[in-house]
């Protein structure tokens, strides 16, 4: 893989499970990038070997914005509705909904709610990531999307220059990050 900059370590990533899982991830793309670039397979075969490197490099990229969301205790709000109070049946127009009053309010999104997408909003908005980086991320997230068999893949290539993209994704969030916790210890 074309590397631009040099990473030669992972170890602002203090949990060294996470920083050792990365590093393997790494070395599986890695291997898969060679392996594919070899030219052994038919097409098919090495359109899903980048699509496999694709879905890697989104997997590094979530799990190193969750490592510096969780590190900086970072807050993700929700919006939350509770005491809800169905209005009488003599409003309720509509078959398909049902009509309320409840308050309103803010809740902490928990674990499972910070996804990808959810992760690179959240950097984008508070200028911890450049749109440029969150271009290649959010190409490589619709990429790794199409994962899914039942969804369409059309319109989303899946060649060498996607991969690249992808992978200088993962070497620019790691930068990025890297970067911010040794600004912001």
């Amino acid at each position: 893989m074309p590397q631009r900059r040099n990473i030669k370590s992972l170890s602002f990533i203090s949990d060294q499970t996470l920083r050792r899982k990365i590093e393997e991830a790494i070395e599986i793309n890695s291997f898969l990038y060679l392996m594919e670039r070899d030219g052994k397979f038919a097409v098919g075969v090495s359109k899903e070997i980048r699509r496999t490197i694709i879905l890697y490099s989104a997997s590094i990229i979530e799990a190193i914005l969750l490592y510096l969301y969780k590190r900086k205790n970072f807050s993700i709000l929700k919006q939350v509705y509770f005491d809800v109070h169905y209005l009488p049946e003599f409003y309720q127009s509509v078959s398909d909904a049902k009509l309320v009053i409840a308050k309103q309010g803010k809740k902490e999104r928990n674990e499972a709610e910070l996804m990808l997408d959810v992760l690179v909003k959240f950097f984008s908005e508070e200028k911890i990531i450049k749109d440029s980086l969150r271009s290649k991320i959010d190409f490589t997230k619709n990429i790794r999307n199409t994962f899914h068999l039942s969804k369409s893949r059309k319109g989303l290539n899946c060649g060498i220059k996607s991969v690249n993209i992808s992978t200088d994704a993962v070497l620019d969030t790691i930068l990025v990050v890297r970067d911010y916790l040794n600004k912001n210890p």
